[in-house]
């Protein structure tokens, strides 16, 4: 269940020249992101107007061509050919909006001031679709090419974005949504549906009843469930004790049972 990362404006904005160090650091540190968003684990967002950075990349020392002309190349690609885990957030006018702070250390360069803007429209984005989870944060291009983690100023609004590296990840929550139909807390999972189904979120029927119900297990449970055949439909209350066996809304478990497999999910944005 992967969470959603912005880039720095270190990673993005390379419109002056950077030493050899600095270059070497940024294209690690986005090595590593499209590692994770091609294996699932994360994903990245860009926006429409954070395209003008890779216009102006600053191609003046030869000693630097070739690390710029990675860093150049994988942000084209991501501009231009967006993928499920590489999402282009149609952002739009904004009037709530504030800039995003920036990390310290980060360079005050031509770009900045877009990128705090751009940044400030996609954390109104996060504060009104994610429901308050942390399930978007900002990377840092130092924590990312396997540096210290770095920070805000002191005096930074709360109103920020968490600065992480790979070793949070596994803490932010899950920016993608289960995709649930309305009217579903209305239909009821018959017994039948149930015990055919269980399989889909994780349950191992026993073969043999105990007289009118069957045993049903769960991987890392600490006890098991109990599906009857006098309960037809299965009882909200029996459904219920599905959730802390599985980890899934009840929401999601109803679908499963009454389906045959899992909801859809999505991205919150």
């Amino acid at each position: 269940m992967p969470p959603a990362l912005c880039l720095s404006p270190t990673m993005l904005d390379q419109s002056f020249p950077r030493t050899l160090g600095e270059l070497d650091r940024v294209a690690e540190s986005l090595g590593v992101l499209q590692r994770l968003s091609q294996s699932r684990r994360v994903f990245i967002l860009l926006t429409a107007t954070l395209g003008e950075f890779h216009e102006l990349f600053e191609w003046q020392t030869s000693a630097s061509h070739v690390l710029l002309n990675d860093i150049y190349r994988l942000i084209t690609q991501w501009l231009l050919q967006p993928t499920y885990y590489v999402r282009s957030v149609m952002t739009g006018p904004a009037d709530a909006f504030a800039p995003h702070p920036v990390p310290l250390g980060c360079d005050q360069g031509l770009l900045v001031e877009m990128w705090r803007d751009e940044t400030g429209k996609i954390y109104c984005l996060y504060r009104s679709k994610c429901e308050g989870s942390r399930s978007v944060a900002l990377a840092c291009d130092s924590a990312f090419a396997g540096g210290s983690l770095g920070a805000y100023a002191p005096d930074a609004p709360d109103s920020r974005f968490q600065l992480v590296g790979p070793d949070d990840l596994p803490a932010l929550g899950d920016f993608e949504r289960w995709v649930i139909p309305d009217g579903l807390s209305n239909q009821s999972v018959s017994y039948d549906a149930a015990k055919r189904n269980l399989h889909v979120i994780g349950g191992d029927v026993a073969k043999k009843p105990e007289g009118s119900h069957y045993k049903v297990t769960f991987k890392g449970a600490s006890r098991s469930w109990v599906l009857d055949s006098n309960e037809d439909p299965v009882q909200e209350r029996y459904l219920d004790e599905l959730k802390p066996l599985t980890g899934l809304p009840g929401d999601v478990i109803r679908y499963a049972l009454a389906c045959g497999k899992l909801p859809p999910r999505e991205p919150f944005f």
